[in-house]
């Protein structure tokens, strides 16, 4: 009989707090309050977890990652998200202990849910996106109307994320979203399991004042088109409101990447780009805009409100379960420019 202990499996640092890593965070931590188990990362600071046995199994992908960005493969996104997921869910895959249940996530998941089921084990999937056919869908509208391809899922990882569906006994979902585009789908009510989403709120709360008078939106995210941010981008230089500044925080995957946003917001002096720790910029935020065409949650939804920032998100997002109208921020159609201007103009003349 296996044991009854919970191993999670997860590719990057799960201390980080960055994206979904803040979502596995959760889940684990939540896990390690209930008693003992094991986890399978990239990382973890031991010091967040009291249950764990013996030490934690780390399984760090990266180096192969370094390398093949040297290769022409740094050119093709889709194939190195494809190769990346894969190469961690089949290394990961030999840590795998006769205990039950076994938590992995969404793309990363095939091979240790194959070799869990010889071993009879229960298999939760932790989806981190909205049903994998909607974002396709989704994915190839956007590339059509930018006439090029600067996204991560090519046709192998969905694929691979459908087997995954299939095989898993539970399928975790963040938001009524979410789970409505798995039911839309075929996947039985009874697989799926809705958590909610939560952010640390020690971890991210306001620590000092806003410094400056400058009205500051604030992106937070990955810097791709499945994110919206080219739209944003253009509902700022329509705007081009007077002391104001719009700041993009987080990183591009590839260099090609890099190149369509510094295309996106040449000759345009108030766009700024930044990295590092987002809480720094909470603190002197005026609104966080959230412009995702498709998004489980949206974990910088939370974060924002819990430093007291207005939030403009997209229908398609999660987190939109949180906004009241015109209280806390505003729900608008996905690639409308017009609305994001609309809503930004209102907080702007708030502001001023």
């Amino acid at each position: 009989m296996p044991e009854n202990k919970p191993q999670v499996f997860f590719f990057s640092n799960i201390s980080s707090r960055k994206g979904v890593a803040n979502l596995i965070y959760g889940l684990a931590r939540d896990l390690d309050k209930a008693g003992d188990m094991y986890l399978v990362c990239c990382d973890a600071d031991p010091a967040d977890f009291s249950h764990l046995d013996d030490i934690i199994q780390r399984v760090n992908i990266f180096p192969l990652k370094r390398l093949l960005s040297l290769t022409s493969l740094r050119w093709d996104l889709k194939m190195m998200t494809f190769l990346e997921y894969s190469v961690f869910d089949w290394l990961a895959s030999f840590y795998l202990k006769n205990a039950s249940p076994v938590y992995a996530l969404a793309g990363m998941a095939l091979h240790i849910f194959k070799k869990a089921q010889k071993m009879g084990l229960k298999k939760i999937l932790i989806a981190t996106s909205l049903h994998i056919d909607y974002v396709w869908q989704l994915h190839k509208e956007e590339e059509e109307k930018l006439g090029c391809d600067y996204e991560w899922l090519n046709l192998s990882l969905r694929d691979k994320i459908l087997k995954e569906y299939e095989l898993a006994d539970e399928i975790i979902v963040y938001s009524g979203l979410t789970y409505n585009t798995f039911i839309d789908r075929g996947i039985p009510a009874s697989k799926l399991r809705r958590l909610n989403q939560s952010v640390d709120r020690d971890y991210f709360r306001r620590k000092a004042a806003k410094q400056d008078d400058i009205f500051r939106i604030i992106y937070a995210g990955r810097l791709t088109p499945q994110k919206g941010v080219h739209y944003l981008i253009s509902a700022f230089k329509e705007l081009r409101l007077a002391n104001t500044e719009l700041l993009l925080f987080g990183q591009t995957p590839t260099n090609e990447l890099k190149k369509w946003l510094h295309r996106q917001i040449k000759e345009c002096p108030g766009i700024k780009l930044n990295h590092g720790d987002v809480r720094l910029a909470y603190e002197q935020a005026s609104v966080l805009v959230h412009p995702s065409l498709n998004d489980n949650t949206g974990s910088t939804i939370l974060e924002a409100l819990g430093y007291g920032i207005p939030v403009i998100v997209t229908e398609n997002t999660g987190a939109k379960e949180l906004i009241k109208e015109g209280e806390n921020g505003y729900i608008i159609p996905i690639r409308d420019i017009a609305a994001i201007k609309e809503k930004i103009l209102h907080y702007y003349n708030s502001y001023n």
